[in-house]
């Protein structure tokens, strides 16, 4: 009898890793509809208990260069939190936001996920169809 699927872990530290990896909290999906947000959030249960879990989304927008004397003008980034959100319950896999404005085809947002131990954030812009394109950050 042949048995397939199987492989041999190397040790301890290699199934904690597996089990960081299997339990990580991860956003599956950004839905925008009808000016609300609805996020399907995975294993967020793992990550946080009762209270310690605050979502927040912020508009990054271009503004007008600064005039310094002696240095050129800079582009300075504004940013609005548009959105807020803190766990007062149970964790549950779909949570909605309600932002204070309708988000924009082609500005750029970010989903902040807080919880007692990390940080997650999830880039991402809306193209003319309406989808949730992300945005992956580049590594220097």
């Amino acid at each position: 009898m042949w048995c397939y699927g199987f492989r041999r872990l190397g040790g301890p530290q290699e199934l904690e890793e597996l089990e960081k990896r299997r339990r990580k909290l991860k956003v599956e999906s950004i839905c925008v509809n009808d000016g609300t947000i609805t996020l399907h959030i995975r294993n967020l249960g793992y990550e946080c208990s009762c209270g310690l879990l605050k979502i927040q989304l912020i508009e990054f927008s271009e503004t007008a260069g600064r005039r310094h004397t002696l240095k050129p003008s800079t582009p300075v980034k504004c940013v609005d939190t548009l959105a807020s959100y803190r766990l007062t319950g149970q964790p549950t896999e779909e949570i909605t936001l309600h932002p204070k404005n309708k988000l924009q085809k082609g500005h750029k947002y970010k989903l902040v996920i807080s919880t007692e131990h990390k940080t997650y954030d999830y880039n991402f812009t809306i193209n003319d169809s309406g989808n949730v394109i992300p945005i992956h950050q580049q590594s220097d």
